[in-house]
């Protein structure tokens, strides 16, 4: 693999996961860990990374929207989905956040599940739209658009009225 390709992998792993160890990207590469060293102190001289004992750091601040969130670790996402929704019993009152794991939860709630369910989730509160049984209050707010959630005083405060069963972060 050439130079640049490395560098293109390294980057592309950093994108996705924040952060990489030398060790892995020496193996998945098919390098030594001296070129993996080597790659990473070229990336940081040109300012792609920040480069830290046994790997590098993303030099992205920003945290990822929920879109870009939601497509990844979806596989776990399911597994904490199918465990949780053990949990969800007719009549509750539940609480969920908005997190893209929630989203997966909503999506595999039984369809005859009588329960209110509160959200200040966009898509976790258009997912719950499909099931008939579920009474869904959406808690308003200001929008931030990235995380597609309310946020501000007046969820704070609705929150902290509600009399849930279970919340589910």
């Amino acid at each position: 693999m050439l130079k640049e390709e490395r560098h293109q992998v390294i980057l592309n792993k950093l994108h996705i996961n924040r952060k990489v160890l030398s060790t892995k990207l020496s193996e998945e590469l098919n390098v030594s860990e001296d070129t993996v060293r080597r790659d990473l102190k070229e990336l940081e001289a040109k300012r792609l990374l920040y480069k830290v004992h046994g790997g590098a750091l993303s030099i992205e601040n920003k945290i990822k929207t929920y879109d870009e969130r939601s497509i990844f670790d979806i596989d776990k996402k399911e597994i904490i989905a199918q465990k949780a929704v053990k949990l969800i019993h007719d009549g509750q009152v539940i609480i969920m956040s908005g997190s893209t794991t929630n989203l997966q939860l909503a999506k595999i709630i039984p369809s005859k599940t009588n329960a209110t369910i509160f959200t200040y989730s966009l898509p976790v509160a258009l997912e719950l739209t499909h099931h008939p049984s579920i009474e869904v209050i959406f808690i308003g707010g200001k929008l931030n658009k990235g995380a597609q959630v309310t946020t501000g005083i007046d969820v704070i405060n609705s929150i902290s009225n509600i009399r849930a069963d279970m919340c589910f972060m």
